[in-house]
């Protein structure tokens, strides 16, 4: 979301160290095993917007419960 554009930096980063350490340090015939967290990535992105939605309906409707951040979007 708009809301996070640090967090996205740092998943970013996050990704491209790994995809890194992925051909540098994992043997050859060990790598078809970081398919399993690139096929997990969709999944993880539609429970993420999920959250989002539910915390900022959530937020609207007890805004002294949650942080201003997420009332006030």
């Amino acid at each position: 979301t708009g809301l996070l554009p640090a967090y996205s930096a740092v998943l970013q980063a996050w990704v491209a160290a790994s995809a890194l350490s992925i051909v540098i340090e994992v043997p050859r015939g060990s790598r078809r095993w970081a398919l399993a967290g690139v096929a997990a990535f969709p999944v993880l992105v539609v429970s993420a917007r999920h959250h989002f939605a539910w915390i900022s309906e959530e937020a609207a409707l007890r805004p002294a419960w949650w942080n201003r951040a997420i009332a006030q979007s």
